[in-house]
């Protein structure tokens, strides 16, 4: 095929209205035989080399292994029915050293059985990439990880302590880890994040990542933090913990803080273990709460619905401004075992 031929337009009928596609398009590349769950991974890869803009991968079902996109592509689906699933690899797409590149509207699913366990897969690796968008992306049953991500390079012609990555719109559920922020994964903003049924919704290992206007909601654990290098110092704001099993928000060693704010934590538990900064404010707390260790946390303004919860906070931890149906309020504290 010429690239004229690849570089048109085309118009596809979804949900009643005529839209118009500019780009390259994946079935141009695909032989008359291919069939929905063939293994397209070098197709897609001549078609990436070829694509300037966009690359469309129109409904069906796509199986690909360590397909990296190029600077300045995006992978744009047809929404939940253009369906990624491994073809026998450890990874769908792997970025490493990529800017400016995107996925969007689209679904991978990881085929796990049952419930999830960790195998090593990730449905999305990132590593030392900056600049790149995430948008309308439903991952899940992944035995591994949905989106994983390393390292985002800060110097002034990349990052430059800012550009890492924008996350919107991603729905991850059923898998062993939604999503993770690992070492130095830095400066990703994220809205509009829907984690459910994974084993853990969220980790974070990293600083400087924002999260707002999220959901975690019936994970075994909702949101981890837990301190690789320059770890913590984000914030996590205007978000739902809800119905988790184990742990709402589990922070461990978190030595350089977190703002946790306008959120709302409703069972499942808060638990912060030797860590220090962690500033839960101006939400509701239906939950047990349990803080050791002797760093300085604090709770406050928050609307405290006490039910039958459990309270057992370390002597450094600094409360004022919480209050209940009945007024200012003052926990009455249980030794949690």
């Amino acid at each position: 095929m010429n690239s004229l031929k690849n570089s048109n337009l085309k118009s596809e009928k979804r949900g009643g209205q005529q839209m118009r596609q500019y780009g390259n398009f994946l079935s141009s590349y695909l032989p008359k035989n291919f069939k929905d769950g063939d293994d397209c991974s070098s197709f897609i890869r001549k078609a990436l080399a070829e694509t300037k803009g966009v690359l469309n991968i129109e409904s069906g079902l796509y199986r690909l292994n360590d397909v990296t996109i190029p600077d300045n592509i995006i992978v744009q689906g047809a929404g939940a029915n253009t369906i990624l699933k491994s073809a026998g690899g450890a990874t769908i797409f792997k970025q490493s050293g990529k800017s400016n590149w995107s996925i969007r509207d689209l679904a991978i699913d990881g085929e796990a059985k049952g419930i999830p366990a960790d195998s090593g897969f990730k449905a999305i690796s990132i590593d030392n990439c900056w600049g790149y968008e995430i948008s309308s992306v439903s991952i899940y049953k992944c035995n591994g990880t949905g989106i994983d991500i390393r390292q985002t390079p800060l110097e002034k012609n990349k990052a430059a302590f800012c550009n890492g990555g924008n996350l919107s719109k991603i729905t991850l559920h059923d898998n062993f880890i939604g999503i993770r922020f690992d070492q130095r994964a830095e400066y990703i903003s994220v809205v509009q994040l829907n984690a459910y049924n994974n084993i853990t919704g969220c980790i974070i290992h990293s600083g400087n990542v924002k999260i707002a206007s999220s959901n975690f909601c019936k994970n075994v654990n909702g949101l981890v933090i837990e301190d690789k290098a320059n770890g913590s110092h984000g914030s996590i704001s205007n978000c739902l913990f809800n119905h988790n099993q184990k742990y709402a928000l589990l922070a461990r060693k978190v030595n350089n803080g977190m703002a946790i704010s306008g959120s709302c934590f409703f069972y499942g538990k808060i638990k912060l273990i030797d860590s220090t900064g962690i500033n839960i404010s101006n939400g509701q707390i239906s939950c047990d709460v349990q803080i050791k260790g002797a760093g300085v946390n604090q709770l406050v303004n928050n609307y405290i619905i006490p039910r039958s919860c459990e309270f057992d906070f370390s002597p450094s931890t600094l409360m004022s401004g919480n209050f209940s149906k009945n007024g200012l309020w003052k926990p009455v504290i249980k030794d949690l075992k």
